[in-house]
C-alpha cells in the first residue's frame, strides 16, 4: 500500500503536534508498527483539518484536538489494538459493525465546510478505510448513502 510508505519521522512529528503526552506511550509498546505509526498520522491529519477550519471561526483549538485524540482511540479500539489510557483505566466497548466508527467521523467531517481541506479529509478517511479492510468503493459508498450523492 502506497500509504504505508510514509516517511516514518514525519508521522512522528504530526502525532507530537497532536499530542505530546500521548505519543512516547504508545511509542514504547512492543506492538506498534507501521500501521499504527500511519493511522495515528492519519487522524492528527483529520485533527489538524478540524482545527484550521474551526479556528478561522476563533473556536478552541485545543477542543478539536482533543477530538482527534478521541477519534484516535476509538478507531484503533475498533481494529483490535490495545490502547493505553492516560487518563482513565475503562477501555471503549467495541461496536458492531466498524462502519459505526465511520460515522463519528463523518458526522463531525460532515459538518464542517470543507473549502481548500477537503481533498485532505477524502484521502484520510480513504487510508483509514484501507487500513480497516475497505476499499475506496466501500468507504464512498457508505459516505453516499449516509449523507448523499453529493458527499463525494
Amino acid at each position: 500500500m502506497q500509504a504505508l510508505q510514509l516517511n516514518h519521522e514525519k508521522l512522528e512529528q504530526i502525532v507530537r503536534e497532536l499530542n505530546t503526552d500521548f505519543f512516547p506511550r504508545i511509542q514504547d509498546q512492543d506492538a506498534v508498527s507501521v500501521k499504527v505509526f500511519y493511522l495515528m498520522g492519519k487522524v492528527a491529519q483529520l485533527g489538524r483539518v478540524w482545527a484550521l477550519t474551526v479556528g478561522e471561526q476563533g473556536a478552541d483549538l485545543q477542543h478539536y484536538n482533543l477530538k482527534a485524540y478521541s477519534e484516535l482511540i476509538v478507531i484503533m479500539t475498533a481494529v483490535g489494538l490495545e490502547i493505553p489510557y492516560p487518563d482513565r483505566p475503562e477501555k471503549l466497548e467495541k461496536r458492531e459493525s466498524i462502519f459505526d466508527q465511520f460515522q463519528l467521523l463523518f458526522e463531525r467531517i460532515a459538518a464542517l465546510q470543507f473549502d481548500d481541506h477537503y481533498i485532505e479529509v477524502w484521502e484520510a478517511l480513504l487510508g483509514l478505510g484501507e487500513l480497516m479492510g475497505f476499499t475506496a468503493a466501500q468507504v464512498e459508498a457508505e459516505i453516499r448513502s449516509t449523507y448523499g450523492g453529493d458527499a463525494a
